[in-house]
């Protein structure tokens, strides 16, 4: 397909093109043809000749949108009120799949026409306009935002009461287990709905989830404590309080939405460089208010996990607003918590301060050995892989551009004279590189991603390749490569003759290109963390909680050699206290897998007593 604007009958391109849509809603299989047409359609009415039609196809989908939501409404409704739950998280879970698949097919609509319109905070805030009002949304953006208007609204005043009752009813130990991921995944849709949103994006579950549950909660146990005291002498009271406080933490954990992430997002925001407005001594205060938060969470775990995810990025990236505020807030938390919670933090920080150190011993071994440089400048991180949390997993397949192969060499050379017993591992999806662009009217430099740097140096001697030729030669696989190349075509460095990229997608260097500025950054679009990320962190902490309470159930045997069973258990919860609070179910498994790996095993006269296994 050509990228030329042409005409377009947008009422015969809009019918195919809706089929496609209620098939992604409602997760149809689409075939892969098919998609890539429709994925061209999309472009093809946004660059329309005589007249773009972004707009009404915006306004068609909007509509189209609104009217599926609506006939969702009336499904989960003709469920019953006994039902209502269920056919309301079932609906839920396959829309909000079905937009997020949405939002990837109208990608051209998203980047090209709707990000380019938003208002900035200055004219929000100047030009006396309401950015929800004046504002087109994001396709995905738009899902949600109908969903919430057209289902959660209208619903939202039984759904809260059955929420309501299913919570209550699990309070008595009369709840049914297997409603235990209906009632959350519906509190999380009141969150889902409107996590894009810069700012309040937790008012709607606030409003009417939150609220509610609070003042539920406590008139139940205003009761129960009436209760209590009339039937209980003080020591059996207290006991009763102590019971109730554990069970509803775990009640909220299971139930509620986690927040021992947004305190890290929040800190996050506070020590990038986007922090804009804020002095030093307010970012400080905030941070110290932070930690202030942080001592009343009980998964100290879950936030250090997210934190120190959150603290890679902004070091690799160099987003860090201060390295002093960086390091200072590293050792409020060591204050908080000890050494040991923060150790790992500490080595981040300093394979950045050492990695300064590798790059000037490289420059000289450099010219020691081959007395010269490498002809451009060259610097790298050499990080611990035990310290920072980066997933092997992203790591692809490349093949190192010839420009940059002698570099890699040299150093791993260099490395290896004084680390013999080290395995250095090119993370080159996180590294970045600066072009001098000659070929154009004017000379630019061009900051960019490795992969999209070593995509362009592959036309050092030819104006075009196909898809085929470039992924080839730099083995790539097929997603990064089709992202990193997108990327280059939506700056208009390349340009390519079909919008749905194939291994015979002919790319050409734009030799018409041009820009006000002659230093600027290739921005990838901000990556938000998916929810299957953020799964796989609270899954990633779950796995060291194993390891965490069966190390310490061993370390408590090897010292007391025997011990009852209620014992072991509160010695446990004492020791881990500091990171988390473990339920009991979760130490007995570990006590059994112990058993089963034979270092702890039953007395033989007492089934609820251990000893040790020397």
């Amino acid at each position: 397909m050509s990228l030329k604007p042409k005409n377009v009958d947008f009422n015969e391109t809009w019918s195919a093109l809706r089929e496609t849509v209620k098939g992604v809603l409602t997760l149809s299989s689409v075939p892969r043809s098919v998609w890539n047409d429709r994925f061209s359609d999309v472009y093809s009415l946004c660059v329309a000749h005589p007249e773009p039609l972004a707009d009404r196809l915006y306004l068609e989908t909007k509509a189209f949108l609104d009217a599926h939501v609506r006939s969702l409404l009336e499904q989960v409704r003709a469920n019953g009120e006994n039902n209502l739950l269920r056919a309301y998280y079932q609906a839920w879970s396959q829309y909000s799949l079905g937009c997020l698949y949405l939002h990837k097919l109208y990608l051209y609509l998203n980047q090209q026409h709707i990000r380019k319109q938003k208002l900035s905070e200055a004219e929000i805030i100047y030009g006396n306009l309401s950015a929800a009002l004046q504002e087109q949304m994001e396709v995905g953006e738009l899902g949600l935002e109908i969903w919430k208007k057209n289902m959660i609204q209208p619903l939202k005043d039984s759904l809260v009461s059955l929420l309501l009752e299913g919570i209550h009813q699990d309070r008595l130990g009369e709840g049914n287990p297997n409603s235990t991921d209906i009632i959350r995944g519906v509190i999380q849709s009141f969150v889902s709905v409107e996590e894009f949103k810069m700012k309040g994006n937790l008012c709607l579950y606030e409003e009417i989830f939150e609220t509610p549950f609070l003042a539920a909660s406590g008139e139940y146990y205003k009761l129960e404590a009436s209760r209590l005291l009339q039937t209980c002498d003080v020591s059996l009271y207290m006991e009763r309080v102590t019971l109730q406080l554990k069970e509803e933490t775990l009640r909220s954990q299971k139930f509620l939405h986690c927040s021992i992430e947004l305190l890290a997002k929040y800190c996050d925001s506070l020590l990038r460089k986007s922090a804009k407005g804020m002095s030093d001594t307010e970012i400080d205060d905030r941070l110290a208010q932070s930690i202030t938060i942080f001592k009343y969470i009980d998964d100290k775990d879950v936030f250090q996990k997210f934190y120190s995810r959150m603290l890679a990025k902004r070091l690799i990236h160099q987003q860090s607003q201060s390295m002093d505020a960086e390091e200072a807030m590293i050792n409020r938390l060591k204050q908080a918590c000890g050494y040991e919670f923060t150790n790992k933090l500490h080595r981040m920080f300093t394979d950045i301060s050492v990695s300064s150190d590798f790059t000037n011993k490289f420059n000289d071994f450099l010219k020691s050995t081959y007395g010269c440089d490498l002809g451009f400048n060259f610097s790298m991180y050499v990080l611990q892989a035990g310290a920072w949390p980066l997933t092997q997993t992203t790591i692809t397949s490349f093949s190192v551009p010839k420009e940059l192969e002698k570099a890699v060499q040299k150093f791993e050379t260099f490395y290896h004279k004084g680390f013999s017993g080290r395995k250095l591992t090119w993370l080159h999806h996180l590294s970045q590189g600066e072009l001098k662009l000659g070929y154009l009217k004017k000379p630019y430099q061009v900051t960019m991603q490795t992969f999209q740097m070593a995509i362009l140096l592959q036309f050092q001697e030819v104006d075009s390749l196909t898809c085929r030729e470039v992924q080839e030669c730099l083995q790539l696989f097929d997603e990064p490569f089709n992202k990193h190349v997108m990327g280059l075509i939506e700056s208009k460095l390349l340009m390519a003759d079909n919008q749905a990229l194939g291994p015979d997608t002919v790319l050409r260097l734009n030799k018409e290109y041009t820009n006000k500025r002659t230093k600027f950054r290739i921005t990838t679009i901000a990556h938000k963390e998916s929810p299957q990320e953020i799964e796989q962190t609270i899954s990633a902490v779950d796995e060291d909680r194993k390891l965490y309470l069966q190390a310490a159930i061993v370390r408590i045997m090897k010292s007391r050699k025997v011990l009852k069973h209620n014992c072991l258990i509160q010695e446990v919860l004492r020791q881990s206290k500091a990171s988390f609070a473990p339920t009991i179910n979760l130490i007995k498994k570990c006590i059994e897998a112990l058993i089963d790996k034979q270092y702890i095993e039953r007395t033989p006269h007492s089934p609820d007593e251990y000893s040790y296994v020397a």
